[in-house]
């Protein structure tokens, strides 16, 4: 697909969505597990708490970016849209109202997303463009 979009002069962009959301209630019906969240959170999807993800699966959940990023480069795509607002992760982990931790890492509020951005470029280099939420990926 990314050869054919530069065959007309365009840029390809791959957007790296976490499908471990708290917003989907498949997670329950067909995995038997709970939602996950930055932090312990009430789901408003099903009567149903999300679980916190601890820093084992933050770390986890950084390098399958990172990989993915990683796979996008592979197949030729000039970047990588990392899809940070709507419920998601990325922005669970930077929002207050979600993200409630206080010891350890990850309590900042840029903590995760600049840990998932140097995985993307330890993975891919600087050469792969990349950005989060309404950010320009053009320059």
């Amino acid at each position: 697909m990314a050869e054919c979009v530069h065959a007309h002069g365009a840029s390809s962009l791959s957007s790296s969505r976490r499908s471990r959301t708290s917003r989907l209630p498949e997670c329950v019906l067909k995995r038997h597990r709970l939602p996950v969240s930055a932090s312990w959170n009430p789901n408003f999807y099903l009567q149903a708490s999300r679980a916190a993800l601890d820093r084992r699966e933050l770390r986890k959940t950084i390098r399958a970016a990172g990989q993915a990023a990683a796979d996008a480069q592979a197949c030729l795509a000039d970047g990588v849209y990392l899809h940070g607002h709507e419920g998601y992760l990325l922005e669970q982990m930077t929002n207050p109202a979600y993200n409630r931790r206080k010891l350890g890492a990850y309590t900042g509020w840029q903590a995760f997303g600049i840990e998932l951005v140097r995985e993307v470029r330890k993975r891919c280099g600087a050469g792969i463009r990349s950005c989060t939420g309404s950010t320009s990926l053009w320059r």
